[in-house]
């Protein structure tokens, strides 16, 4: 059966954020195959202090070689609130680039709230659409409180 016209390929190297909060953040990834893979992070205030991690996807996982972490770990300094920050995540046996990505932390509270603000939303699920290009029944409340 072809795929749905509304359907991408599977992605083979990528990276994103996940929740993001005052003093930590979580980067997601996928890669083609298992290995050992360094992720670097740096706050734009200070690009030359570079924290870097490295973290293992195992043979035979049963995630689709996806994996989270939470930067930082416990033994590094935590990021600061309202700070812009950068992250990449390169093969560490090729040095291949998997993704890149910037993020700025949350505020430390209400005070540091700025007055607009934004937020973005990403799922891994399938497409909300069938092949005609119709919300699929299922994604309808997804969509509706997405907007």
């Amino acid at each position: 059966m072809p795929p749905l016209d509304f359907q991408n390929p599977p992605l083979t190297f990528m990276t994103a954020l996940g929740r993001v909060e005052s003093m930590k953040a979580h980067i997601w990834m996928r890669t083609e195959h298992p290995g050992r893979f360094i992720l670097q992070w740096w706050s734009a205030e200070d690009s030359g202090k570079r924290y870097d991690m490295s973290v293992e996807i195992p043979e035979y996982n049963e995630r689709d070689n996806t994996s989270c972490v939470q930067i930082p770990q416990a033994e590094e300094p935590a990021l600061q609130p309202l700070t812009r920050y950068f992250y990449q995540v390169s093969d560490e046996a090729s040095g291949t680039l998997l993704g890149q990505g910037t993020f700025e932390t949350a505020p430390k509270d209400e005070n540091q709230t700025p007055e607009r603000f934004s937020v973005a939303v990403m799922s891994c699920n399938n497409q909300p659409f069938d092949a005609r290009g119709r919300v699929l029944p299922a994604s309808a409340q997804m969509l509706k409180a997405a907007r």
